[in-house]
């Protein structure tokens, strides 16, 4: 039979149909499926409407079903009230932390509570901050959950709404806490698993992920570097890998812009095992973080080619040392996306902050260890801006400076000795009004030099008009006031 009988047939019908009162049935229209996306949500912190851990205090409220947590350190009330709020609406909540801190007031209160916590038993660190909530969303990043982390530390966090990433931490949590898997021969070690593709409603992000000590991050971290193109800005609480610090280097000098940022509590006392004064020496714009939170820089993260489409972000819980690649339990996730570099670049100038004006030089580049020495750093100004204050910073396993063992003298040849000021290893002189191209020389004398071998930095922060408080001084671009002892 033609097709166009059987339009006539069918016409004739559904004619009848209609003059009978018969209602015939209407092809159904197929079912649209709704799309659904996943979502990624970076915070920053402190100083912005809400706190990183308080944030994390209403993802916990919000959790229905399940709650997976490994924190090294649980130190913050509300953390502590808003698992005990979940534990009582039904939500099941296991959590694994460092053993240093079970016994703290705060885990006691959950395990009180009847949550099950565990500690991992061992002298190295369980060193992650994660959660997997509901089991299909991802809370991560650089900050314990503490009240310094929330109110004083400069932090990272990230929201992953993607059930892919929160089974790849799953699967991490239950090696640490079903079958206390922690060593690098415990652990399987499967990154070719942890690699993903998160869609959210405006683009793909790929992502990878890195557990320590199975995965061995800190290659990941060098082959970043070694494949940057364009720039890297680092900052980290704690940086000591010298092959991470020779690929930045390397970089450097094949013309990729580097600049980084160290935490100050950090470079006093790690010194010569620390890595910016050899980043000093190279040339490298490195700063110590001044925080007006009263507070550490606490973030672990690595920006490589912001700006680009291959930019790309390292974060999590992993700093750049041996103990965290080898020992301790990380992670360390990379992700391959041009906003959020973006994103985390504006929060390391945030950070930053301005450089100040003038360079800083050294007569010396080698001295002997333990030997006496007489050291002199000169700071000079630009040839259109003026100095008005200036702090110099000894480095550390060095003497502090004292008004017996320190001079200076500027390039007119003014004493200007009796205008310093001195607090532990800083050196301030603040009228130092140094016109376009003068300079001051400060004479550190009969010094003896440590007995540690490695790299050392004075370092020099300036001011160019009045300074109301000590966040006023900005580090100069070029720490190049750096000596040998070897």
């Amino acid at each position: 039979m033609t097709s166009s009988w059987i339009r006539k047939i069918t016409a004739a019908s559904l004619t009848a149909a209609l003059a009978l009162g018969i209602t015939l049935p209407l092809a159904q229209a197929p079912a649209v499926q709704a799309v659904t996306y996943d979502s990624q949500t970076v915070a920053f912190g402190p100083g912005f409407s809400e706190n990183v851990v308080d944030a994390f205090v209403r993802y916990i409220d919000a959790a229905q079903f399940t709650i997976d947590g490994a924190f090294y350190e649980i130190r913050y009330q509300p953390i502590v009230d808003a698992f005990i709020r979940a534990k009582n609406r039904g939500v099941q909540i296991r959590l694994i932390t460092d053993t240093d801190y079970i016994t703290n007031t705060f885990t006691q209160q959950l395990i009180s509570a009847g949550i099950a916590v565990k500690g991992d038993n061992r002298s190295a660190l369980m060193h992650n901050k994660y959660a997997i909530l509901d089991g299909n969303k991802l809370w991560m990043g650089s900050a314990n959950v503490t009240d310094t982390d929330n109110a004083n530390n400069y932090d990272n966090t990230i929201l992953w709404e993607s059930q892919q990433l929160a089974d790849i931490y799953k699967t991490d949590f239950e090696e640490m806490y079903v079958y206390g898997q922690f060593t690098r021969t415990a652990s399987p070690s499967t990154p070719d698993q942890q690699k993903v593709s998160v869609s959210t409603s405006t683009r793909t992000i790929p992502v990878e992920v890195y557990f320590a000590p199975e995965d061995n991050p800190i290659q990941q971290l060098i082959n970043l570097v070694n494949n940057a193109k364009y720039n890297i800005y680092f900052n980290y609480f704690s940086f000591t890998d010298d092959n991470l610090r020779q690929a930045i280097i390397d970089a450097k000098n094949r013309g990729v812009n580097v600049e980084g940022i160290f935490d100050s509590s950090q470079y006093g006392s790690n010194g010569p095992y620390g890595e910016l004064a050899y980043l000093a020496n190279a040339d490298i714009p490195v700063s110590i973080a001044e925080n007006r939170f009263n507070g550490k820089m606490h973030n672990k993260v690595l920006i490589v080619d912001k700006g680009y489409t291959i930019g790309a972000v390292a974060t999590g819980s992993f700093n750049a040392s041996a103990n965290a690649n080898d020992t301790n339990s990380e992670n360390l996730m990379i992700i391959r996306d041009k906003a959020t570099a973006d994103a985390y670049y504006d929060e390391f100038l945030r950070i930053r902050g301005d450089y100040g004006r003038g360079t800083a030089s050294i007569d010396k580049t080698t001295v002997g260890l333990g030997t006496k020495q007489t050291v002199k750093v000169t700071l000079r100004a630009p040839s259109t801006y003026p100095i008005n204050k200036i702090k110099v910073m000894a480095p550390p396993k060095w003497p502090d400076p004292t008004a017996s063992t320190v001079t200076a003298v500027k390039s007119d040849g003014t004493n200007v000795s009796g205008n310093l000021t001195f607090s532990g290893n800083y050196v301030y002189f603040t009228n130092a009004n140094l016109l376009g191209n003068q300079s001051v020389t400060f004479t550190f004398n009969n010094w003896t030099a440590p007995t540690i071998a490695g790299d050392y930095t004075w370092y020099i922060e300036t001011v160019t008009s009045s300074a109301a408080d000590m966040y006023d001084y900005l580090p100069v671009q070029l720490q190049a006031a750096t000596v040998t002892v070897q």
